[in-house]
């Protein structure tokens, strides 16, 4: 069984990744949804896999009633219907499903797509510079949550090696590197560029710069946000896309109003065709913010698309995207704005676009991450 409490069709990254993980195993008759979106619950489907997504909670208490909640739905659930493997795609996830797993004998995968505790550390420390007491007590309790789901899930996916020696630290056995694939047949080059703008109302006179995800710090939005004015001052043909929506959305809305460039940036909100917005595109930029290492499945799915894309540089994303992506030093909106006019100045689209998508299709098939999970799910357990 797969349990949500996001919507599954909103923009790309994870939950992307996640709502094509449920086509692939339904069509192989082997999951069920139970979907809590905010207005509404949908259950389809013979029970298999149990995937849960709960919001982010950032206070102590908030963390514990969050776990419970989950606890209980995966306790009643597994209960009533005939559930043969977890699929959790977080810590938050993880420790229920890791209690609820021992409970009933049932078999517990846990996707890492960024250590919980690494990730709120690493937001506080370079975004306040300092933790609160309510904070270092947060982040204790999460790390227990987060050792104990890793010592006892059946098996633990790192979507990078930066994930995996980080759960080095805990376990060895059972720990495999899975990185994130990427529909290639939906995200793939338009056939016409300018025929899909015009189809979702986009200019087809301008350079359009597009960022997909959620808008937040640490996807880099705000550095975005601040260079749109120099990049405009520049090149006046370029309207700047943000699809996607997130807590940051009214600041960057506020930088650039402040600016005067308001009219060079649309806000698209969330979108459940990420694919037409990469393919309408010039140029895809997205995390250039030292909140965050590593690059998104976001930009993967941009790549797809045959579409240049510009990350911040550290040693993670160079090592995955060195000689196909353009790389610029985080937080810092200048040499940003500069490599963006230079990209959209210089470079050859039409041989990039073969280029980069001849990367995808040789690294980033879905189908191989998906093959690799029906095997680490569905190990041992008899149809």
């Amino acid at each position: 069984m797969i349990l949500s409490y996001d919507d599954l069709s909103s923009v790309g990254g994870s939950m992307s990744l996640i709502r094509r993980e449920i086509e692939y195993f339904d069509a192989r008759g082997r999951i069920a949804v139970f979907c809590e979106a905010p207005m509404e619950a949908v259950v389809k489907f013979p029970d298999t896999i149990f995937f849960v997504h709960p919001k982010l909670p950032l206070r102590s208490l908030g963390l514990i009633f969050s776990e419970l909640l989950v606890l209980l739905k995966l306790i009643r659930h597994s209960k009533t219907r005939r559930v043969r493997v977890y699929h959790a795609h977080d810590v938050y996830v993880g420790f229920p499903a890791a209690v609820a797993a021992r409970l009933f004998g049932i078999r517990l995968v846990l996707t890492v797509h960024g250590p919980a505790s690494y990730e709120f550390a690493n937001f506080y420390r370079k975004r306040l510079n300092q933790f609160k007491f309510s904070d270092m007590f947060y982040l204790t309790l999460l790390s227990v949550l987060e050792k104990f789901a890793y010592m006892k899930a059946n098996a633990v996916v790192a979507v990078s090696d930066f994930e995996k020696r980080f759960i080095q630290k805990v376990r060895g056995r059972n720990l495999f590197v899975v990185r994130n694939g990427v529909d290639l047949n939906m995200f793939r080059p338009a056939l016409d560029k300018q025929e899909t703008r015009q189809l979702i109302g986009l200019p087809t006179d301008k350079k359009i710069i597009t960022f997909v995800g959620r808008i937040v710090p640490k996807n880099g939005v705000l550095i975005i946000a601040r260079a749109i004015p120099i990049v405009t001052e520049a090149r006046k043909d370029t309207i700047f896309v943000f699809v996607g929506d997130g807590f940051a959305a009214r600041e960057c809305k506020d930088i650039v109003k402040r600016a005067g460039v308001a009219s060079n940036v649309i806000f698209v909100g969330t979108s459940s065709c990420p694919q037409l917005y990469y393919q309408a595109s010039d140029l895809f930029v997205s995390h250039v913010s030292s909140l965050v290492e590593g690059v998104g499945l976001t930009v993967y799915e941009a790549m797809s698309c045959g579409l240049p894309v510009i990350v911040g540089s550290d040693r993670l994303s160079y090592r995955l995207l060195s000689g196909v992506a353009c790389f610029v030093e985080k937080d810092n909106p200048s040499v940003l704005a500069r490599e963006i006019v230079r990209v959209l100045s210089t470079v050859d689209s039409e041989k990039e676009k073969i280029r980069i998508r001849r990367f995808a299709e040789e690294f980033l098939d879905l189908r191989q991450t998906f093959e690799t999970y029906d095997r680490l799910l569905f190990e041992g357990i008899k149809d």
